[in-house]
Formats: C-alpha cells, structure tokens, sequence
C-alpha cells in the first residue's frame, strides 16, 4: 500500500466541499484524528466519527471564536503545553444533545458568525479547544492545525476532529493510519506538511 501524503491543497478543497480528512500527527502526539469544517459538520459525519474513530469529538476554534462566544477554559493543572479545552456545550435548542443530529447542530453553530454566547448552554456533548495565539508557529497541536487549515480554506475558524483508535482503543498511527485513510477514503495530510506553510508565512 502506498503510504504517501496527500497534498495539502486536496485536503483544503476537501474540507471547502464539506469532507472530512484525516489529519496525521507522526512527530509530536503519533496520533490522527478526522477533521471537517465545523461549518460543514453533518449528522452523518458525527456518526461516522463516534462509529468508525470512537475517540472524543472536539471542536478546535480561535481565540476570538472562544472570546465572542464566551468560552472559559477548564481549570488547568500540569504542562503548560496543555490542550486548551473550554467549558463542553449543547446548542441551547437541544434536548439531550447527545444525538449526532445534535451534535452536529452545536457543531454547525460554534462556526456561525451570528451565533452569541447564550446560543449555547453548558455542561454538553461537544468540546471546544481554543488554538493557541501564534498558532503553529506556537504550539505543534492538532488544534492550531485544524484552525490554520480553516483559515487557509477560507472558512470561519472552527473545524471537528475525533481521534482515530484502533479495536483495541489504541490511538491509531504509523502504517494503519494510511490503510484507515485508504479504506474510508480519506484525504491524509500530516501536520508536519502545515507547520512548513506556516512557517513560510
């Protein structure tokens, strides 16, 4: 099996048509999560990340996404190279919120311009993590890779991810990254190939 990237511009038209992608860590993290637009996120797309990657489904955003919306971070206790989880949210019009219907509402709205802070009520189902500012150039995380991908696709500054585990609820790397990208299609990329634009930039 071929077990080359693909271009970082096939994964922004992708995500420019409301696809998902595979978003590769191989340095830092050796993990790989699927990533969309959060603009584009379906109910399908959510159940295919809760069914086929079964890690926790996120939303990376921007600093300024977080401040509009309000958006605190949880206590943080440990590295200060920590993940930048915010409070978790529902969409203030869900039920239950745990349905991928739901979901993908929450989803939908965290990268709606007219969205306000009251559009959102807390605890929920769906995760946001604020990039860090500097983005790549300050921290190496799948978060500031997802914002920076919006941005280069021209897109409100929020993506989806899930990280991919393997049966054995392993995070999936190495050679069967590729072969989960080959079987379902996917658009691979590494994080790695968006840190050298960035640092071009």
């Amino acid at each position: 099996m071929k077990h080359d990237y693909h271009e970082v511009k096939e994964a922004v038209e992708a995500l420019q048509n409301g696809l998902p992608i595979l978003l590769y860590d191989a340095e830092k993290e050796n993990e790989c999560d699927v990533v969309v637009a959060a603009q584009a996120a379906t109910a399908e797309i959510v159940n295919f990340m809760v069914t086929h990657c079964r890690g926790l489904v996120y939303v990376a955003i921007s600093a300024s996404i977080a401040t509009k919306l309000s958006l605190k971070l949880q206590d943080v206790r440990g590295s200060n190279d920590f993940t930048a989880f915010t409070m978790s949210v529902d969409h203030i019009d869900s039920t239950t919120g745990i349905s991928t219907m739901e979901r993908a509402k929450t989803i939908n709205a965290l990268a709606d311009p007219t969205s306000i802070a009251h559009s959102f009520k807390t605890p929920g189902h769906i995760f946001p993590i604020i990039a860090r500012d500097g983005g790549l150039k300050t921290r190496k995380g799948h978060t500031e890779s997802i914002v920076f991908l919006m941005q280069l696709a021209n897109m409100h500054e929020a993506g989806a991810g899930c990280e991919v585990l393997d049966a054995k609820g392993f995070p999936l790397a190495g050679n069967d990254v590729f072969q989960f990208a080959s079987e379902h299609k996917l658009i691979c990329i590494s994080v790695a190939q968006l840190l050298h634009i960035a640092m071009k930039r």
